[in-house]
């Protein structure tokens, strides 16, 4: 008898565990001509609401609009949704931007921190470097001729190089993701102190969805 009270009960919960999102297969094409299509296989429920979903599935989509739950990476669901309404949560909420990557013999991290360098004396975007720390792996940079004295960020990660820029309390981040994809990402800067393991789980993040070239000749 409790065998079978042992059986229904385990019957009961697998029957009521949630059930993992639907994984959809979405194709993201190069903003110009020259660069290559790829496909990606991504859980529905890591994508922002309001996203492009129906032409990223059929004609596919410059531009692809995802998010996820920091620090574990997760996609919303009930569990993170209550998370993010306790504003003592350590879970914040990251939107991150993702393009096919047009090649180029630099990484896109170092191409948006060479052009905010060689900005104008007087542009509001000129950096300057900032005294070295002992992080090797991180190099600071200010904002000139910004009297709020705003910061940005250049992190060797595991992932490969990011650039971060923080105009403001919302900062962003620029990388590629290995010499496919570019990627934008955005968070409130003061709620996430390790830009390096940030960066680490979302670059991990993605790899998760299976990104494939895709073979035009094979799907006329």
């Amino acid at each position: 008898m409790r065998k079978a009270i042992s059986l229904l009960a385990m019957m009961f919960m697998t029957a009521c565990a949630p059930k993992p999102p639907a994984e959809v297969d979405v194709l993201l094409r190069p903003e110009v001509q020259g660069g290559k299509s790829y496909t990606l296989r991504v859980p529905s429920n890591y994508f922002i609401r309001g996203a492009n979903l129906k032409e990223a599935m059929t004609s596919g989509t410059d531009f692809l609009g995802l998010w996820a739950v920091y620090p574990g990476f997760e996609g919303f669901n009930e569990r993170t949704s209550a998370a993010l309404k306790n504003e003592q949560s350590p879970n914040k909420a990251v939107n991150f931007f993702l393009r096919a990557e047009v090649e180029s013999p630099e990484d896109w991290a170092t191409q948006i921190l060479d052009s905010r360098l060689a900005e104008a004396p007087n542009s509001v975007m000129r950096l300057a470097a900032l005294p070295s720390s002992a992080d090797e792996s991180v190099r600071a940079y200010e904002y000139v001729n910004s009297k709020q004295h705003w910061k940005a960020y250049f992190v060797k990660s595991s992932e490969g190089p990011v650039f971060i820029e923080c105009p403001g309390t919302v900062c962003k981040a620029y990388r590629t993701w290995r010499g496919k994809l570019t990627v934008r990402y955005q968070f409130f800067g003061s709620e996430i102190p390790d830009f390096a393991q940030l960066d680490r789980a979302l670059g991990q993040l993605i790899g998760t969805f299976h990104v494939t070239p895709y073979d035009a000749s094979a799907n006329p």
